[in-house]
């Protein structure tokens, strides 16, 4: 019998597909920063996303 990891890289995959191509960089460099900063992993990469899609948002206006 194996075991199996759930939704480890898919989950992941699924996120990545929401950020808009031009804002990936950004984002990822964003979650590195804060998981670097001891945030935990999950919690970096949604407040990444967030913090970056934010900021888009404030810029475009």
């Amino acid at each position: 019998m194996t075991l199996h990891k759930h939704g480890g890289t898919k989950r992941r995959k699924s996120v990545r597909k929401r950020i808009p191509k031009h804002l990936r960089k950004k984002v990822s460099s964003k979650i590195s920063k804060l998981s670097h900063e001891g945030k935990k992993q999950s919690q970096a990469v949604a407040q990444g996303i967030n913090q970056t899609l934010h900021e888009d948002k404030k810029r475009k206006k």
